[in-house]
């Protein structure tokens, strides 16, 4: 059985709604809320907190977010090295958190295809399953986080 970490970063604050989804995850694992005055700092920790504990996965998960209470599971059946949950900006323009490459810059995805998974060049971390082999792996080539 895969061990998995879900790591939540804030800057304090946690929605209502993203705590409910987080009481109802199905997983096994643990749970690391880092609270950092800059959530890329915080993202950091979390990294480092992974490698520590030797997990074979991270759910990165955003304290604003809402998603279902098998986003993990479904994720994973995917296998992929990481593999995002498709969800959108909390402020207008309210455009998924998804990109392609479009003359050499990067866009916002919007005509992605529906219900099957598809490639995309750059996703948020709000909700994305990544492998720690990939963390251990940019950790190696560029040092520590």
């Amino acid at each position: 059985m895969s061990k998995i970490l879900v790591g939540m970063p804030t800057m304090g604050n946690m929605d209502i709604e993203a705590v409910k989804c987080m009481m109802q995850l199905q997983f096994d694992g643990s749970v690391d809320i880092v609270s950092e005055s800059l959530v890329y700092d915080a993202r950091d920790k979390i990294a480092m907190d992974a490698l520590a504990s030797e997990v074979d996965y991270v759910m990165w998960l955003d304290s604003d977010i809402v998603y279902d209470p098998d986003i993990i599971i479904k994720l994973m059946a995917h296998d992929k090295d990481m593999v995002t949950g498709l969800y959108y900006k909390r402020t207008p323009p309210y455009t998924p958190c998804i990109y392609k490459l479009e003359d050499e810059r990067l866009s916002v995805y919007l005509d992605y295809p529906e219900d099957e998974l598809f490639k995309v060049e750059a996703a948020g971390f709000g909700c994305m399953l990544m492998k720690a082999s990939v963390i251990k792996a940019v950790h190696e080539k560029y040092g520590g986080c």
